[in-house]
């Protein structure tokens, strides 16, 4: 196959792949590589270059092009289309990313993960990949050892352990990422927060994230584990250990009135809730929005509160929430011929 070029003719960097006709055989150089991008993030080439240890980054250039085009059997790198976003792509160093293909031949090799990462948006892994790269290769040279995030995660004693939940359990204490250094025998573990500059300081609202609140979250986790000081409810509710604080003598007032607030609320929801707490409580945010998602799309679909919610709203009245389940109806009839190209001519105006 012709090498693609633009009109200058030279090579379209973000081509798709084009497989060769040569058997590619994975190298230990190869393997290094894959387990480079499985620890920090896609890594761009002359990152990759320097985990391979190679001595010629042309060769190495080289060998990245075959993996990523592959064979008739599949690739097994990725070049991610979001780099290509900027002007001055072209001058930039190429970043690569695993596939399946990849993960599987690190699955057969037994050095992958099973822990999984925060999905956050391109750019943002891409340079938390680069910092951990970073750390990683100039610990080398030192003779400390680098501590990568899943094998601080396999020790579910650790105080590591994410999320923070047991000293701060607040949303905005689940840091970037973490990783620890061995200085032979003795340890330190660092938490990573990648900031690109696009999140402020400080904000008028206090339930909105800002770099400043990430920061107090961390001085209030570290005085708590290295002064082991007791604290009052009012410093406990501050630092986010505990949700709301009530004076002993309106205790009893205060959990009739939460009673009677979930009582009047949708039954079926509030036991479908229960459930998605208990069973997806330790999901990443991501996942856990989506499965909550599907739980309230499956709740309007198989009960009347939620045609109840809306008649409710549109008529200005508290909704009367049953829990009652739909029953099954009789099946849609068939659309004739002039029925259904209607229908497909209103779909394709856009109107609708």
């Amino acid at each position: 196959m012709p090498l693609q070029t633009d009109t200058l003719t030279r090579r379209i960097r973000f081509a798709p792949p084009q497989p060769i006709d040569q058997r590619i055989d994975i190298t230990d150089s190869d393997l290094a590589l894959f387990e480079a991008i499985h620890r920090h993030g896609p890594l761009p080439s002359h990152y990759l270059f320097a985990f391979t240890g190679k001595s010629h980054f042309n060769s190495h250039q080289h060998r990245l092009t075959k993996l990523y085009n592959g064979t008739a059997h599949g690739a097994y790198l990725v070049r991610p289309s979001q780099q290509f976003a900027s002007f001055h792509a072209r001058y930039q160093p190429v970043v690569y990313d695993l596939n399946e293909k990849s993960k599987q031949l690190l699955i057969e090799h037994g050095k992958l993960s099973p822990y999984i990462k925060r999905l956050d948006p391109f750019l943002h892994r891409l340079m938390s990949a680069c910092v951990g790269a970073s750390i990683e290769l100039s610990c080398t040279p030192r003779g400390l050892t680098y501590i990568p995030r899943h094998a601080i995660l396999k020790r579910t004693d650790s105080p590591m352990e994410l999320p923070l939940s047991q000293f701060v359990p607040q949303k905005s204490l689940v840091p970037d990422d973490v990783f620890g250094i061995d200085y032979g025998g003795s340890y330190r573990f660092f938490a990573v927060e990648i900031d690109r500059n696009t999140e402020s300081i400080e904000r008028r609202k206090i339930d909105q994230n800002t770099f400043g609140k990430k920061l107090t979250c961390y001085i209030d986790a570290m005085k708590i584990l290295l002064t082991d000081e007791a604290f009052d409810a009012a410093e406990a509710l501050r630092v986010g250990l505990i949700n709301e604080v009530v004076p002993h003598d309106q205790l009893l007032a205060r959990a009739e009135a939460i009673a009677r607030q979930i009582v009047a609320l949708p039954p079926v929801a509030v036991r479908m809730m229960k459930e998605f707490v208990v069973r997806f409580g330790n999901l990443p945010d991501d996942q856990a929005w989506h499965v909550q998602n599907l739980m309230n799309a499956l709740l309007i679909q198989t009960t009347m509160d939620g045609e109840e919610g809306r008649q409710a709203f549109n008529e200005k009245r508290p909704p009367n929430f049953t829990g009652t389940l739909r029953r099954r109806g009789e099946p849609w009839p068939d659309l004739s011929e002039e029925e259904a190209k209607r229908l497909d001519e209103a779909y394709r105006s856009g109107e609708y």
